[in-house]
């Protein structure tokens, strides 16, 4: 009975999502077919939450155990996010449930990664921010960069929040503030992104002589992401030609290495370092 059960509420979501992206035509959205979408998600997420058992913990969690969902439960709940948010720039409504929706989604699937956590924080906060409930908003990003303080995306939310926030007060002072202390983090996860944030933000504030020494960093960040991509590009290169010279040459290649000697795989790791256990088992 359960499982008839859970069939249902799965042919459910999968009409009710089906049926929200149904309103989205070739043309765009209207407000009304926007809000129409949201509401049917709205009522398809209520459903996720019933089948969400304490085992499952994550939206890939959910996927394994009912295969017959028709779609990626992660890639339709960041759709359901952001249309919340558009919604509610004509219903602020909407902005509430966008609150509502980032916290539970924390609630039923704890374990999401870095990334998913950060972007359902800033959620929140923004939508905080909009209906005018600063002092909530401030305590949601407060909590986001001392959790995960080496997260740029943190401190880029909620500085957007003083520099491009809708009909608000623009507060270049405290943007400035929050990207310089992202970027007093040695190990920062994302630099670029912070510092082509704050050169927006001179730009707009109209403090040019700020920029000419961050876009000297900006440029030695993107050599160094080339020279990495070369690198892992060449190691992968190696590392196909190695698969294709077959078997029995890797084999002879192999017992000719010494432990110290680099591995055959091209990683530029030594040998003992890298493969050697792997061809020894």
């Amino acid at each position: 009975m359960m499982k008839n059960s859970s069939q249902d509420a799965l042919q459910q979501i999968n009409r009710l999502v089906q049926a929200g992206y149904d309103q989205f035509g070739p043309g765009g959205w209207h407000a009304e077919e926007l809000a129409a979408a949201c509401d049917q998600w709205l009522a398809a997420w209520e459903l996720v939450k019933q089948l969400t058992t304490p085992q499952i913990r994550s939206p890939e969690d959910f996927d394994a155990a009912y295969p017959t969902l028709e779609l990626s439960l992660g890639n339709w709940l960041s759709d359901l996010e952001m249309h919340l948010h558009n919604a509610g720039l004509k219903e602020p409504r909407y902005f509430e449930e966008r609150i509502r929706f980032a916290r539970e989604h924390l609630v039923h699937f704890p374990d999401v990664d870095d990334d998913t956590y950060v972007n359902l924080r800033r959620a929140e906060g923004e939508a905080l921010w909009l209906l005018d409930r600063q002092t909530e908003a401030e305590a949601v990003y407060q909590a986001l960069v001392e959790k995960l303080p080496d997260h740029a995306w943190g401190y880029i939310g909620w500085a957007d929040q003083y520099n491009w926030g809708a009909n608000r007060p623009t507060d270049y002072e405290r943007a400035e503030h929050l990207l310089n202390q992202a970027l007093a983090r040695p190990k920062l996860d994302d630099r670029k992104s912070v510092i082509e944030r704050l050169i927006d933000l001179y730009t707009d504030w109209e403090r040019l002589e700020e920029i000419p020494r961050l876009r000297v960093e900006l440029i030695k960040l993107m050599e160094a992401e080339k020279k990495r991509l070369q690198q892992e590009t060449e190691i992968l290169r190696k590392f196909i030609q190695s698969q294709q010279n077959g078997p029995s040459h890797q084999d002879g290649q192999r017992k000719k290495l010494g432990r110290n000697d680099p591995c055959w795989c091209g990683s530029g790791k030594k040998y003992k370092k890298c493969h050697w256990k792997s061809d020894q088992s």
